[in-house]
């Protein structure tokens, strides 16, 4: 039988350093081609689900691909959130170099707060 780690078991701070260190260190990346075949799959099954376009928050976004590919759809307003200062600037570069703008958010998305978008979503945070 496998265990489970509860949230106040984890030491926050060794994770951010640790995201920080990771995003610090990587290398400006392309998206490549999976990922563009991911991505346009994404913004297809979000733009039926928002056909007006909307407000997105992408939680714990590190590089933040699938926001990128909502951005640059049109329809949607973008929103980052990472506790990594490193992760968000990483994403900022990401968007700078495709002359896309949006909004990047420090903090914790264990964090509550009052609703203000149309949808958020995590791609590959959870399961860290």
């Amino acid at each position: 039988m496998g265990s489970t780690i509860s949230s106040s078991q984890v030491d926050w701070a060794a994770e951010k350093s640790k995201w920080d260190r990771y995003f610090g260190e990587l290398p400006l990346l392309q998206e490549d081609e999976c990922t563009s075949r991911f991505n346009a799959e994404f913004v297809e099954a979000v733009a039926e689900l928002l056909p007006n376009g909307g407000r997105t928050l992408e939680a714990g976004c590190g590089a933040a691909w699938q926001s990128l590919a909502l951005a640059r759809h049109g329809d949607f307003q973008t929103s980052m959130l990472d506790f990594s200062p490193r992760a968000l600037e990483y994403a900022r570069r990401i968007f700078e170099g495709a002359n896309l703008s949006a909004e990047f958010i420090e903090g914790d998305l264990s964090n509550p707060s009052q609703p203000e978008f149309d949808l958020v979503f995590n791609a590959g945070v959870l399961e860290h």
